[in-house]
This record gives structure tokens, sequence and C-alpha cells, in this order.
């Protein structure tokens, strides 16, 4: 009998656009929604978005599709571009652990698009969602962590072909032509971590919806590709896996019965920097809640990081706002001095602001070696002291995470921030629409 390939399984099913139509699956979808439009207008008016909306205009022309935060509009892949490009311009956007991902900031602008294209409606939006977060869990199961590891952003390749599904799907596309925009998503993924710290890191969200919305599109109009692209001579993960060779029916375990999004749900930001530092944010914070606002007796700490957290915070000195993004000591310094870590901290001028900078000689950090498989991650953080006294913290149970989600307060304050930080606060309103996606009839977000 001839083996069916997993990329054609996940197609079938992914068809029919199944959901687990939960309180807690409507939930984590309504707020991944809200949390990734308010980082789009919080990104729109960067310098780097402007960059991409001015050369995909000149690139694509006009277009009927909405740019979040700009009068213009354009084509498809080339709104895609723009929107995924502003979702992740602050590194404020959410994490999806099992694919690796920001896949928020991939699939809520693919995925719009695909919405205002066909008019569809809020529900149908919200299970392609789900379903487009369940691939790229399924696809990243066959490289992962090991792809990851190795220097690719997930983001731009895991990412690109699960939301390639998910967006073949909301067109209703036959299971076979869904099979084909993953495969043609396979084509078009790439992106190396060596870019973070570079504007060109956000870049690879923006690219990833675009190449999604033109793979899906592409499929539609009748391109083929090959079915078995996931596993096998040259396929992905032989080529992108690192080593990783596993069964290929790992990515079917518990396939139509365990969803990615009640089980793993993604990782909302409070901070608007590098998720790699954010367990050991949570223990600064701790630590100032012990100290209070006198830190005077304080004369060093050390955050010991796993060490796939550890190489994503390069810049233990940064000079520009892209690096302190990608540092620990820098937003370690903020939020001890100033209680929050807020968009107002990441400008040139605060970079150099000399009552912040003096402060980052306090911290250090350390990579500890931890199996790439080992969960929960967690972070240690000892803070010695002039009198001779340490204080060891332990953070394992990430704020944001699954087990504590952003409470209202703090994801109301988030989308506050976002909006005040790019002078959109009138469009408060249009993150509001996207708080009950079930109750959208149609979608236009004019």
């Amino acid at each position: 009998m001839t083996k069916v390939p997993v990329a054609s399984i996940l197609a079938e099913w992914a068809a029919d656009l199944p959901s687990p139509n939960s309180d807690l699956s409507d939930s984590r979808a309504n707020n991944a929604f809200i949390d990734t439009l308010a980082c789009i207008f919080a990104g729109s008016q960067e310098k780097a978005t402007l960059s991409v909306l001015d050369a995909a205009r000149k690139i694509q022309g006009e277009g009927n599709h909405t740019i979040f935060g700009h009068d213009v509009k354009l084509p498809p892949a080339g709104a895609a571009l723009v929107n995924g490009m502003a979702a992740h311009a602050l590194d404020f956007d959410d994490n999806f652990l099992p694919g690796y991902t920001h896949a928020s900031a991939v699939l809520v602008p693919t995925l719009i698009v695909i919405g205002e294209m066909q008019k569809h409606s809020g529900l149908r939006l919200r299970d392609a969602y789900v379903v487009g977060l369940e691939l790229q869990a399924r696809v990243s199961s066959l490289l992962n962590p090991g792809h990851y590891g190795a220097g690719w952003h997930s983001t731009s390749t895991v990412g690109v072909i699960g939301a390639a599904g998910a967006a073949a799907a909301l067109m209703g596309l036959p299971p076979e032509s869904i099979c084909s925009a993953m495969s043609i998503g396979f084509s078009l993924a790439a992106g190396s971590k060596l870019q973070f710290g570079t504007s060109t890191k956000p870049l690879h969200a923006g690219l990833a919806a675009h190449n999604a919305v033109l793979a899906a599109s592409m499929a539609a109009s009748g391109i083929g590709a090959q079915s078995e692209f996931l596993t096998g001579r040259w396929s992905f993960q032989e080529l992108y896996g690192h080593g990783k060779k596993v069964d290929d029916r790992i990515a079917l375990e518990g396939f139509g019965t365990h969803w990615a999004i009640e089980e793993h749900g993604l990782m909302t930001k409070r901070f608007p920097c590098c998720a790699a530092s954010h367990l050991a944010l949570d223990a600064i914070e701790i630590l100032r809640e012990k100290l209070g606002a006198d830190t005077s007796d304080l004369c060093k700490v050390t955050a010991r990081l796993p060490k796939r957290l550890y190489d994503n915070l390069r810049f233990d000195r940064p000079t520009t706002e892209n690096e302190a993004r990608f540092s620990f000591t820098y937003p370690a310094a903020c939020l001890l001095r100033e209680g929050h870590v807020s968009l107002h901290h990441f400008t040139p001028e605060a970079i150099q602001d000399t009552k912040r900078t003096t402060q980052l000689e306090l911290f250090r950090r350390e990579s500890v070696d931890m199996s790439p498989d080992d969960t929960p991650i967690s972070v240690t953080l000892l803070a010695e002291f002039k009198s001779g006294r340490k204080e060891e913290i332990v953070a394992t149970d990430l704020i944001g995470g699954s087990n504590q989600p952003l409470s209202e307060d703090d994801l109301q304050r988030k989308i506050s921030d976002c909006l005040a930080w790019s002078g959109l606060e009138t469009k408060r309103s249009v993150i509001d629409k996207f708080s009950d996606l079930k109750n959208i009839q149609s979608l236009e977000c004019s």
C-alpha cells in the first residue's frame, strides 16, 4: 500500500477549517488578533516599515487591501508584507513555542488579507488562525529545535509553510491545492538569525506573510508542487533539519484531538524586546519587589540562561535600539531602575541616557548547558551585594505564557503603549473590533 505523505494528511484535515470550539481557544485567538494589531499599529510608523511600504508601492502599485496605520492600500501580497513587517518591527509580538515562531506576526496579516479579499466572517478567520498554528506546530516537530538552534529563523521558514496552508484553507481550496500551497511555501522558506539586531529581522515576518499569500494564490491558480516535501530526500527536514531524523508520524501525534492553541497557547509579551530575556526580566521584577527602589547595595546581577536564550541576547552593551531589543542587560537596567519597560525605552536618546548606561555594568549573563528538549525552561538570577549577601531567584513560569496569561489590565496597558508610541490612539476601535471574532460578519478593515 502506498504511504500517504504527511503533508497530504495535514492538508486534508485543514481543508475543513476544523476548530476545538472551546472558550479557551476562542479567547486565545481573540487575544492574538488584538495583541498583533496593537503591535502592527505600533510598528506602522517605524522607519523600516515606511521603507518597506515605499518599496512595496513602487514594485506593486496601489491595491485594495488595508495597510494599518496608513491611508494607502496595496495588492494582497504587498499588504501582507507591510503589515507583517509592522507586526514584528518592535519585537513586541507574541511567540509560539511549538513552532519556534512569531506565529501571529505571520498569520494575522496573511489571514486578514484573505479575509478582506473574500469578505470572510470573523469565525472563519478564527478557524483559519487555529489551523495555521496547528500546521506550524506539526511542521516544526519534524525539525526543531535543531533547525532553530542551527541559526534558521523559524518565523520565516516554518512560519511561511503553516501560513500558506492556512491561507489556502481559508480560500476554500481543495486538499491537494492546500498541500501545493505549503510545498510552494517550502520553496520560499529562508531567513537566518544572523539578522537579529537589524531591520531585516522583522522583515522576515513580512516576507513570510507575503510569501504565504503568494504561495496560496499560486496554488489557487493551478501551480502544482511535490506533496511529499516534509520528509525524505531533499525534503524540508533533510535540508533544514540539522540532522534531526524522526518518524514523520510524529507530526500526527494526537492529531485532531490535541490542539496547540489549547495545550501550548502563545507567549504574549509584556516587554518590547526579545522573548529570550523575558524569564530573566520576570526574575528582575521579583528582585525589585524585594529590594524596593533602593539598589545602592547591589554590586552584581548574573542571569544564568539556557544556551538557546543566551545566544539570542547578543548585545550586552547595545548602541542602537535594535541591538537593545536583543539584550538582557539593557531592559534589565530599565526595569530595575524604573519598574517598567516601555516602547519609549527603545529610542536612540534613551539608549544613550547615562542614567541607564551606567547601570549596565551591574548585569552579567552566563550560558547554562541544557538539553534542547528539556522543559520547562528556567532562568536563575543571582544578585550579589556589597555587604556580602546573595539572593537567588529561579524563574520558570513565564508571565504572558499559557500558565500565567497577561491580565486584562496588562493587555490594555500594552495596547495603550503601542498606540501612544505611534500616535494612533484613535485606532483603538479597529483593535476592539477584533476582540470577539465570532461577531464579525464580513471582514472590512477600512
